[in-house]
């Protein structure tokens, strides 16, 4: 278990200089890069050390830290001496945050404790079921009374960071001084409503019903600003503000009477960018067609420049897109390549300019995808976001202009004999049954039927195993107009990674869909499920005429696996995908005595008969005779 210690000793040393009246320790390690010379550590290994974090800060740019380690670990930092022989309430007040180990019970593992001794005997004043339930990397304020220590002229902070779990420890902005009489307010927040209005919320730090604010451009100088009273506001709205830019605003407590005012409380903000929302989205210029889209063309610095989340959603990503930046763009070609860089590998939605989605790739999606589905002229809504806002971070990424082929006219045969990889022309997707999203999938390019001698040549397989195949292989797009045409192709199943013959399960299923709008809607042609018996050496399925077909026809392979067929584990293959102008059906004689196998031929094609053959003639599926021979025998 981690445990943070707070330990108070009693140790002579000299007193801490440069301080304010009424405060008696004030360190908030902006001094440099090294701990200030005044504080000293003390360790039992060397693994991590206290040392300085100039990544993140409560106020300014640097704290004190303790870097994860799954090693054991016991630090302590200690303050120089503090005399509190003149204090009359002295409190300590400081603010921390953490982070933890992903295994570990966040809320059991931080222990606040204080000592007027050597810390072997321990007074606990704010342990862990004080610190009660944190956000990860949140910034904290704790205070602690101190009135039990007036008198004292050589009290010493010891900050303990103990355990073996992976937690780490910042800590900053830490101050010994006399309790005001008029608290601030705490938990100041700006929370932005839009590009130009931010609401700004704290709370009472006491009984106080008034409150002073000023506010400004970041890094302006206290009483050049907007100075406003705002007697029993808060929250309080700011309009006006300029998209983009950085504001400060300072909140003052005012008590009234001998209680005064309480000291200024700061805090920073940057306004979302101008293209925050969709409404201002801003021009953006995709790379010239062919002049490749390989290294990031554009960065947006998520992380600093106050993007928000719109909550527009798209179907390539169930959950929250996350923080996102909106632009336009009047399209000149009628589809745009996309590659998702590095850092943060951000995805994109295509809108038109109603908001409606044309286009979805999601997050860490293949390079190279290509997105269609409009006109060359029509203005689009090109939206960046960022992976479900769990992290903020900067995303890369590069866009060019790309003309989709144009439909293929048949004849048209597809061998899927690229080894290992599915042809360019097809692509994948997975969802539900008629919503395919996202441009990445299951189906591979592999032996067909698992031979690994390669003699049955390559094919497209999935592989179905219980609950966890919901997969699409999308052909092409093709011209069917003006005429019939006729789609063949072979079909095999195997146990996975085997030539053993196998059935679907009871909810398994393969479906044959087709569209004629670009994705919008499909319907179903043919299905293959656990009452169709699939050959483990292959078989031809029925031949589908295509009639009365547009010039934009689309094929997509959906395979499904249910929830109900725990162990069952499949291979499944497409092979030979053709559409043809003629039929290559042909009619089925039987022939008593007589065989032949296999009956999806590669090299050879065997025959058996009881009785003498006199000739023999072999055509292919387009009708081309390859084979002629009299073997009488």
């Amino acid at each position: 278990m981690k445990k943070i210690t707070l330990l108070l000793l009693l140790l002579f040393s000299f007193l801490y200089s440069s301080l304010s009246y009424g405060q008696y320790l004030s360190e908030g390690f902006e001094s440099g890069t090294s701990l200030p010379d005044n504080w000293v550590l003390t360790q039992t290994n060397t693994t991590e050390t206290w040392e300085i974090s100039t990544t993140t800060a409560n106020n300014g740019t640097n704290s004190a830290t303790v870097a994860y380690d799954l090693s054991t670990q016991d630090e302590t930092l200690i303050s120089p001496s503090i005399d509190l022989t003149s204090a009359t309430n002295p409190r300590i007040k400081f603010w921390w945050n953490m982070s933890y180990y992903w295994s570990i019970d966040p809320y059991n593992s931080y222990d606040f404790t204080v000592s007027i001794d050597d810390g072997t005997n321990v007074t606990e004043l704010f342990k862990e079921a004080d610190v009660g339930v944190f956000t990860n990397f949140t910034w904290y304020e704790q205070t602690i009374d101190l009135s039990n220590y007036v008198g004292l002229n050589n009290v010493k902070i010891l900050f303990n960071y103990s355990g073996a779990d992976g937690a780490a420890l910042n800590l900053d902005d830490i101050l010994v001084e006399e309790t005001p009489t008029c608290f601030s307010v705490t938990d100041l927040t700006a929370t932005t409503n839009s590009t130009s209005e931010v609401e700004i919320s704290w709370t009472a730090g006491g009984t106080e019903t008034e409150w002073t604010y000023e506010f400004g451009p970041t890094g302006f100088t206290q009483g050049s600003g907007t100075l406003t009273v705002t007697g029993p506001n808060n929250p309080i709205t700011l309009g006006g503000l300029t998209p983009g830019a950085a504001y400060d605003i300072y909140v003052q407590a005012n008590c009234g009477g001998t209680s005064g005012d309480s000291a200024w409380i700061s805090i920073s903000w940057k306004m979302p960018p101008a293209n925050d929302t969709m409404a201002g989205a801003i021009p953006i210029t995709p790379n010239p067609q062919g002049t490749g889209c390989n290294a990031a063309q554009f960065t947006l610095n998520f992380s600093t420049d106050g993007t928000t989340d719109s909550g527009m959603d798209g179907t390539c990503n169930t959950t929250d897109t996350g923080l996102d930046q909106f632009f336009t763009w009047t399209a000149t070609t009628e589809g745009l390549l996309w590659n998702d860089g590095s850092p943060g590998n951000p995805g994109i939605i295509i809108r038109d300019t109603a908001g409606n989605e044309i286009a979805c790739a999601e997050t860490f999606a293949t390079d190279n995808t290509t997105l269609s589905g409009w006109d060359i002229g029509d203005d689009l809504i090109i939206q960046i976001y960022d992976f479900d806002n769990l992290s903020v971070s900067d995303v890369a990424f590069c866009l060019e202009e790309y003309t989709p082929p144009a439909p293929i006219v048949p004849n048209y045969n597809e061998t899927f004999d690229s080894f290992s990889f599915l042809p360019d022309t097809w692509t994948e997707a997975s969802g539900a049954y008629g919503t395919p999203t996202g441009s990445s999938g299951s189906f591979a390019g592999d032996d067909f039927i698992n031979d690994a001698s390669h003699e049955n040549g390559q094919s497209a397989r999935v592989n179905i195993y219980e609950s966890g195949t919901d997969e699409y292989l999308i052909s092409p797009v093709f011209n069917l107009s003006g005429g019939t045409y006729y789609l063949n192709y072979d079909i095999a199943l195997t146990e996975w990674d085997d030539t053993t013959s196998a059935t679907l399960g009871s909810d398994d299923y393969l479906a044959l869909l087709v569209t004629q709008d670009g994705g919008s809607s499909w319907q179903e042609l043919s299905r293959w499920d656990a009452s169709t018996e699939i050959s483990n050496e292959g078989q031809s399925a029925t031949e589908i005429p295509l009639s009365d077909y547009g010039a934009e026809v689309q094929f997509a392979f959906y395979a499904n696996s249910g929830s109900s067929d725990s162990g069952i584990d499949n291979d499944l293959f497409i092979d030979n995908f053709q559409i043809t102008t003629t039929t290559l059906g042909t009619t089925t004689n039987t022939l008593e005595g007589f065989t032949l196998y296999p009956t999806i031929v590669k090299e050879e094609l065997n025959f058996r008969s009881q009785n003498n053959v006199e000739s023999i003639t072999v055509f292919n599926l387009l009708g081309q005779k390859v084979f002629s021979g009299a073997p009488n025998a």
